[in-house]
């Protein structure tokens, strides 16, 4: 099954029913508002056109700190959170030390933003 029907499928389970367009008989996409390519939250998704996704990712695409801005990539992201996760949970660390392993792997491919030269 594709992404985008998984996506739709979930905001069906999570939400309500989703309505085609009118005039195109296509269902609307489903955006991911918080850039993170795994996330899987449905609190972090929205309905939208395709050029409404392009609109949203254009917009922050450079931003700061955004997970779209990871040198790894989505892939290579999502594996380096996935590691860091499964690495806490066999060294049997507490809730709090998997939280701070998730931030310090997804934080370790996005450049830092620079400071003020002068």
């Amino acid at each position: 099954m594709r992404r985008s029907a998984r996506c739709r499928r979930s905001w069906q389970l999570s939400r309500s029913i989703l309505a085609a367009d009118p005039v195109t008989g296509r269902l609307p996409l489903i955006c991911h508002r918080c850039d993170e390519p795994s996330c899987h939250n449905p609190a972090h998704w929205a309905c939208g056109t395709a050029a409404d996704n392009w609109a949203d990712y254009i917009a922050r695409r450079h931003a700061p700190g955004s997970p779209l801005t990871d040198t790894r990539g989505p892939r290579g992201r999502a594996a380096a959170i996935r590691s860091a996760i499964l690495t806490a949970l066999v060294e049997g660390v507490g809730p709090g030390e998997v939280e701070v392993a998730i931030a310090a792997a997804g934080a370790a491919g996005i450049p830092g933003a620079q400071g003020a030269l002068f």
